[in-house]
């Protein structure tokens, strides 16, 4: 059954993470926004919401939601951090992290911090454009 489960999970992880990818080809945001999820899943991170925590399946479907939501005002990677990372639409309550068992990020920050990194190391290959 344990292995149902976790087919189960990495099918619907994948098939999340492909709509992004599929997207991604468009534009360089959707592709910015593709490589920051994918880094959210490299570094095991999930939304702390009150004490428990959501699966990385259920952080990424949030995150795809708000930027559904916010998508008309979201005109670089910088907007979907800011409109789609930072803040609970529902709530207006700020979005904490915990990535690598490091509690309390604020996920904002996490994804700009990322972002960073990313597009250093693509500048670095020479891959800037």
């Amino acid at each position: 059954m344990n292995i149902f489960r976790t087919s189960l999970a990495i099918l619907a992880a994948l098939s999340v993470g492909a709509s992004f990818q599929l997207a991604a080809q468009s534009s360089p945001l959707k592709q910015e926004v593709t490589q920051l999820l994918l880094m959210f899943d490299k570094s095991k991170c999930h939304i702390q919401q009150g004490d428990k925590l959501l699966s990385s399946l259920d952080s990424k479907k949030l995150f795809k939601k708000q930027f559904q939501t916010y998508q008309q005002d979201i005109h670089n990677t910088e907007d979907f951090i800011r409109l789609a990372t930072s803040r609970h639409m529902l709530t207006g309550e700020q979005i904490m992290l915990t990535c690598n068992k490091h509690t309390n990020s604020l996920s904002q920050d996490w994804f700009s911090e990322q972002l960073i990194r990313y597009r250093m190391t693509k500048a670095s290959k020479g891959n800037m454009f």
